[in-house]
């Protein structure tokens, strides 16, 4: 794979954002949007109202992973056309994530593996990586394609919603805020928080974005970092809490577990789609400097997911000639203990990797 700077890639204008959240071959934008369920009142989470109606969500028999079932599965895709020069291929990467979803759930039918996981009437947020500390993030045309299986499956496009912390970090990142308008929605958070939440021993909000949704898609980046050794699906919620800065080392581990297990992020996780068609392999204060590649990971268990990042990092730090001792120190400080939260196991006995090349 040879190194390639994200400053390169395309930008879409809203135009060809909102063309590709509303063309047919997406399903056809709808007018208007169902109206959301109001963001839960402080009161009702100190009561443990909002806990009891998150734990009895609705969530799929079809989504299962270790204890649950014998093993977690981790699907990695494959694709040497995934990229054409600097941009991304769209019908490429549907055929990506059909090919790793019917992987994942054992249905041979992918439409029929979409509507086994996402209902018509689902509220879905979607999270994606745009932090302003790096140059590459959440690729545009990826999360297109997510949506666009969604539609697929009969979930109405204004139904689906993009969400990071900051409208200028979303629109650095390529994607266009639209909250009303036709298509898929893109909103930030921008300090729209509800609190009554804690992570270790300090009280936090959650994003309104997150908690009006009834269902959620994690799409993270690949990347060292010097806080966690690693960061993919579990840090990539640092983005869904206002206050990520309080929580650096020493207790980005324990926070890490905290964040994840809270049941409003737990129970609403449906799926984890690792974005794998760049990877960062060394933290400078920031991620800049990135490796091309050809692949996404997808699997139900977070915690399987990001131990299965966590060795394709090594494979790139080593050959790097990076520190990966360290790295790994960091990880173990918070992914081993994982099961025990009730969010998945990086032992990998009990973990299923698939990787398939489609080309």
């Amino acid at each position: 794979m040879k190194e390639d700077h994200p400053d390169h890639r395309p930008v879409l204008s809203r135009r060809d954002f909102l063309k590709l959240a509303g063309t047919a071959t997406i399903g056809a934008a709808l007018a208007g949007c169902r109206s959301a369920s109001p963001v839960p009142t402080p009161a009702a989470v100190a009561t443990g109202t909002v806990a009891t109606a998150v734990a009895a969500m609705y969530r799929p028999e079809i989504l299962r992973f270790y204890p649950d079932a014998p093993e977690s599965k981790v699907v990695r895709i494959h694709h040497a056309g995934a990229w054409d020069g600097s941009e991304l291929v769209s019908p490429v990467l549907s055929q990506m994530l059909d090919a790793s979803i019917t992987e994942l759930t054992g249905l041979g039918d992918a439409l029929e593996a979409w509507k086994a996981l996402f209902r018509p009437q689902d509220r879905i947020a979607i999270k994606v990586s745009t932090i302003a500390t790096s140059d590459f993030f959440t690729h545009v045309p990826l999360v297109m394609a997510v949506a666009e299986r969604l539609q697929a499956a009969g979930v109405p496009v204004e139904q689906i919603t993009i969400y990071d912390r900051s409208a200028d970090e979303l629109k650095r990142a390529g994607f266009e805020i639209n909250s009303a308008g036709p298509g898929v929605r893109c909103e930030a958070t921008d300090g729209r928080y509800t609190q009554g939440f804690k992570v270790m021993d300090t009280s936090v909000g959650l994003s309104d974005i997150l908690l009006n949704s009834d269902a959620l898609i994690n799409i993270p980046l690949l990347k060292h970092h010097n806080h966690s050794g690693v960061t993919f699906a579990l840090k990539n919620h640092f983005g869904s809490f206002d206050s990520p800065s309080s929580f650096h080392r020493p207790k980005t581990g324990d926070a890490l577990l905290d964040l994840n297990a809270l049941p409003a992020i737990r129970d609403r996780t449906r799926l984890v789609i690792g974005d794998l068609l760049q990877v960062c392999p060394i933290d400078q204060h920031g991620w800049f400097l990135t490796k091309k590649g050809d692949s996404v990971l997808m699997s139900f268990d977070p915690i399987a997911h990001d131990a299965v990042g966590l060795e394709i990092l090594r494979q790139m730090i080593v050959a790097k000639g990076y520190d990966m001792e360290t790295t790994q120190r960091l990880a173990d400080t918070w992914l081993p203990q994982g099961e025990a939260r009730g969010l998945g196991t990086s032992d990998p006995v009990y973990i299923k990797t698939i990787e398939k090349n489609l080309v």
